[in-house]
């Protein structure tokens, strides 16, 4: 066993991930020894065992590896559906063409949570989680605190913290838009 399998072993039992009575049992530990036993065997230096992690994260996660195109060969051909992107399936394409991305914006609450759909900036204006984007684009989420304010039983609003950090966020997408 090499020491990484050694190291990876010892954190996995440490935070309980092999216990029968945890969270999916022991499966998410010895998934993530599989994982860590292909990679020791591999053999890689600190710079390829760097590359091989960023570019594994990435597919493993479904997110591109090269700016969206918004090509045709990118969309679904579903008609159910106006359009939704097969690099980057957050990416949708509206009736009249233009195309949002779902998870532009991500709100955090004071707690630390954070979800998507729409917070009230300084103007009282709606900002919603989805923005509108243009061609070329490369995908990024931005976090936006936000303050939750009951304003009746189960009822919140939720208002932009940080104006500064909203519109450094809009500039990208505005940016974005800008580009084409």
């Amino acid at each position: 066993m090499s020491k990484l399998e050694e190291y990876a072993k010892k954190e996995l039992e440490l935070a309980g991930w092999f216990k029968k009575d945890g969270m999916y049992e022991d499966e998410i530990g010895n998934a993530v020894m599989d994982l860590v036993n292909v990679f020791s065997k591999q053999g890689h230096s600190g710079m390829s065992a760097n590359l091989t992690l960023q570019l594994f994260n990435k597919v493993a996660d479904f997110e591109p590896l090269l700016p969206i195109q918004g090509t045709d060969e990118e969309w679904t051909k579903d008609v159910n559906l106006i359009g939704q992107n097969l690099r980057c399936s957050s990416i949708f394409k509206n009736e009249d063409g233009s195309c949002h991305y779902i998870n532009a914006l991500s709100f955090k609450t004071q707690k630390g949570i954070c979800w998507s759909g729409s917070a009230i900036d300084k103007n009282g204006n709606k900002i919603s989680s989805s923005q509108n984007i243009n061609f070329p684009f490369t995908p990024k989420t931005f976090i936006v605190d936000v303050i939750e304010k009951e304003v009746s039983k189960d009822n919140w609003e939720f208002y932009i913290k940080d104006q500064h950090q909203l519109e450094k966020a809009l500039k990208y997408f505005k940016k974005e838009s800008e580009d084409e």
